[in-house]
């Protein structure tokens, strides 16, 4: 099990920013994370109802 964190979205996002990766490389990355099931957050508030790195990781999903 992979676990993503703020900081992986975060660098993944720069990476984006500053050109080193493209926006398809991106939905490629997050779509293996998000579909597989098989990924873990760090950030969960509220006992296990909210992450923000999980709905960040589901929105760059989308980015089809």
């Amino acid at each position: 099990m992979r676990t993503v964190t703020r900081s992986d979205l975060l660098e993944k996002m720069d990476q984006w920013v500053t050109g080193k990766v493209s926006a398809v490389d991106v939905h490629s990355w997050a779509a293996v994370l998000h579909v597989t099931g098989n990924t873990e957050f760090d950030d969960w508030e509220g006992n296990r109802e909210f992450s923000a790195a999980k709905e960040a990781l589901a929105e760059l999903y989308m980015l089809d």
